[in-house]
C-alpha cells in the first residue's frame, strides 16, 4: 500500500487515528506499507524498516 502524504492536513488527534487504521489494515492482511511524509513524528512513531530520502 502506498500513502502520501496522507496525514498532511490532519490535526494531531486524527492523525493517530488514521495511521491506527493504516497500521491495522497493513497488520491484518499482511501487507507492505510505503508511508510518503514529511512530518519527522510520524517516521519515529511507526517502527519498522524506513528509507530516508
Amino acid at each position: 500500500m502506498l500513502y502520501a502524504e496522507v496525514t498532511s492536513a490532519l490535526d494531531p488527534e486524527l492523525v493517530s487515528k488514521v495511521t491506527g487504521s493504516i497500521r491495522n489494515l497493513v497488520d491484518q492482511h499482511n501487507l507492505t506499507m510505503l508511508m510518503v511524509t514529511h512530518q519527522h513524528g510520524l517516521r519515529q512513531r511507526h517502527p519498522g524498516p524506513r528509507l530516508h530520502l
